[in-house]
């Protein structure tokens, strides 16, 4: 892996992401690890909302800040090229031009729980970064300890054939961590089976051979049964695929997708399929 960077902004939900990544480092061994602040200007309202955590920043204090992560990730990693960003810009564009410019294969944030009336009002650099990006997205909830990824979750409606290609995308992802691969396919009582699970199977022996199982659970409910399944096969990280229909629809419409995506108990890792689709 050429790149990881990591989108800091010191917030308790920010340093558990850089935390948890500096974990991953020894497995994944990118060439180069960025750790990248947005520093803007405080924004003044008579409406009660969370304080920014770059309120008062500089760019000297910002890079101070993140030279103290640098330092505390080297002593928990070892050898490893960091680089240190302090960007003036608006983060999703900055996050843009970084990725660029520096082959970035893999993008981090850390999650924290909005208010209804923040969502509203200012949106999510998560849904943002996933509408902008082709560079895989994974978000590390809120208090999420690390743990040893043993087994990766890859959902799949098995109704496109793009989920032949994201399996060959996340391969080395998966090889890098040592992990099983458990593709879940989530079907309703009105589903009828559809013969692209043959094909599924067959292509994820090629990518994993027999460090991979698939499942078939029925739920009508989609996210009660992903996080279900999550449970009952001790799952340490999801992978979902970004696209604007069918499955990920279910997930990412409304109330429903924003609860999943903002109150995940796990790493969600997002992919992009347009990033393998040639669109």
């Amino acid at each position: 892996m050429k790149a990881i960077l990591i989108a800091v902004d010191f917030s308790g939900s920010s340093e558990n992401a850089v935390n948890y990544t500096a974990k991953l480092l020894e497995k994944l061994q990118p060439e180069k690890l960025i750790l990248m602040h947005q520093m803007m200007p405080a924004v003044v309202s008579d409406i009660p909302m969370s304080p920014p955590y770059y309120a008062g920043d500089t760019a000297e204090s910002s890079l101070l800040q993140l030279n103290e992560q640098k330092a505390k990730i080297l002593a928990e990693a070892g050898s490893c090229d960091i680089e240190t960003i302090v960007a003036d810009e608006p983060l999703v564009s900055a996050i843009s031009n970084v990725v660029e410019e520096r082959a970035v294969e893999l993008i981090v944030i850390g999650e924290t729980e909005k208010s209804a009336l923040e969502r509203a009002l200012g949106g999510s650099t998560t849904a943002d970064l996933l509408d902008k990006h082709k560079v895989p997205l994974l978000i590390i909830p809120q208090g999420q300890q690390f743990s040893e990824i043993r087994n990766i979750a890859f959902a799949t409606d098995l109704k496109s054939g793009n989920n032949y290609a994201a399996l060959g995308a996340i391969s080395s992802f998966v090889a890098s961590l040592g992990a099983k691969l458990l593709t879940v396919n989530v079907v309703s009582s009105t589903d009828k089976f559809d013969g692209n699970e043959i094909q599924l199977r067959n292509v994820q022996q090629h990518y994993f051979a027999q460090e991979a199982e698939f499942i078939r659970i029925h739920s009508d409910d989609v996210e009660a049964g992903l996080k279900k399944f999550i449970s009952d096969y001790n799952i340490q990280l999801l992978v979902l695929e970004r696209r604007h229909r069918h499955f990920f629809d279910k997930l990412f419409h409304k109330s429903v997708s924003r609860e999943f995506a903002f109150h995940s108990e796990i790493p969600v890792l997002f992919i992009n399929e347009q990033a393998y689709s040639g669109q």
